[in-house]
């Protein structure tokens, strides 16, 4: 937004808090309570949750990065906001169930471990090396499309991983009955 469509700081940082506390909120509860929902008749529905809620948001985030008016980019926004939120309480609940009682603090612990080395670490490093490796091409836009170019290969890779657990989950909670 700074760099793109040159917005302040401060009005940007406003607009943030307010789509990923409004919208980031709405999609962790919504995420959770639609998991319950879906999920007390199969509880594959505790993965696919999270499976498509990472697709969903690919068409957000293309949008957010390749308008050019800065208000439909981050109203957009939102749209990725609500979407990439809507893992988290799918996927602890998985956590928290598959591991036994004993064990639950240190699945907490590793699982929030792993979210944020990739997440907060491998991310940012991707962005900024593939934003350095299309400038020569793109110059200013070379951001724009290392954003895309990482949010669906993460995401399609995040897919992947989630439907391909669904597979077993319902024996693996059911073989860790407490």
């Amino acid at each position: 937004m700074i760099r793109i469509h040159g917005m302040g700081t401060g009005e940007l940082g406003t607009w943030l808090a307010g789509a990923i506390g409004v919208f980031g909120a709405l999609g962790g509860i919504s995420g959770g309570w639609l998991a319950d929902k879906k999920g007390a008749t199969d509880k594959r529905w505790y993965l696919w949750i999270p499976a498509f809620s990472t697709l969903g948001f690919i068409p957000f985030g293309v949008t957010t990065f390749m308008v050019d008016n800065v208000y439909i980019s981050l109203i957009s926004y939102c749209g990725v906001c609500y979407f990439s939120a809507m893992y988290l309480g799918p996927v602890l609940a998985v956590a928290m169930r598959l591991a036994g009682q004993n064990m639950r603090a240190m699945s907490s612990a590793v699982l929030f471990f792993i979210m944020n080395l990739i997440g907060m670490g491998m991310g940012p490093w991707l962005v900024g090396y593939g934003s350095d490796l299309f400038a020569p091409d793109l110059g200013v836009d070379s951001l724009r499309y290392s954003l895309i170019t990482v949010m669906c290969i993460g995401s399609t890779w995040c897919f992947f991983h989630y439907y391909k657990a669904a597979v077993y989950v319902r024996e693996d909670i059911g073989f860790c009955q407490d």
